[in-house]
């Protein structure tokens, strides 16, 4: 059953036979969250935390469904009760990351990214936000660092990618920059993540003089 609507025909039969089912409301707020219907899915899993609070999982799709509805301060939180819940929950951490960013909060969403790395070392998506992070930041070393960690398990990825190839303008060598990049492959990247890789490689076109190269990468 790979449609979200074959899913939740099956969880909406379930919970008629039981209306206290919790994995079929467990199921049903999954898919309500993945057609984006982030409103009824917050209120499923609200009333699942009701039933039983503390549970982290719960908490993170909570999370997750404030997040979905722009709600970045209720989302923290409710990240923060999940990692309460669970410390050794690495997504819980991982998502308050992601919320204290977008709060403007870097240095606890450094520090969230840590937490879930620790749990969970070869977590990328943490390893591309927390490289990220320290970039924005301009704590270009650190975000040097944890780039090469994360290109050693994902070489396509287009946001360790231009932190390497930024460090490598850095140091002066346009060409590597220019050629990392170029051979990224074809990929659904976030609009963000794709912007900050062409970024990135216009800078590097344009200390090589390609400046048609560089002005396309940035248009």
């Amino acid at each position: 059953m790979g449609r979200p609507e074959d899913a939740e025909a099956l969880a909406d039969a379930l919970i008629r036979d039981n209306p206290d089912d919790t994995e079929a409301l467990y199921l049903k707020g999954m898919c309500r969250r993945a057609v984006h219907d982030f409103a009824g899915a917050l209120q499923i899993f609200e009333g699942l935390d009701a039933r039983k609070p503390g549970q982290a999982g719960v908490l993170v799709f909570i999370g997750l469904s404030h997040q979905g509805l722009g709600r970045n301060a209720e989302a923290e939180a409710a990240f923060a009760k999940a990692e309460g819940a669970n410390p050794n929950e690495p997504l819980a951490a991982f998502y308050r990351g992601m919320a204290l960013f977008d709060l403007g909060d870097k240095e606890a969403a450094v520090m969230a990214f840590g937490r879930c790395l620790e749990l969970e070392p070869r977590h990328v998506p943490a390893l591309r936000s927390l490289a990220h992070t320290l970039f924005s930041m301009r704590r270009l070393a650190e975000a040097e660092r944890i780039g090469d960690r994360g290109l050693k398990m994902a070489p396509g990825d287009p946001v360790l990618a231009a932190v390497k190839s930024d460090a490598d303008l850095r140091r002066g060598d346009a060409d590597a920059a220019v050629q990392r990049l170029e051979s990224l492959p074809a990929s659904n990247a976030s609009p963000v993540n794709a912007a900050m890789a062409l970024k990135v490689l216009g800078d590097a076109r344009d200390a090589l003089g390609d400046h048609k190269g560089a002005f396309d990468a940035w248009a």
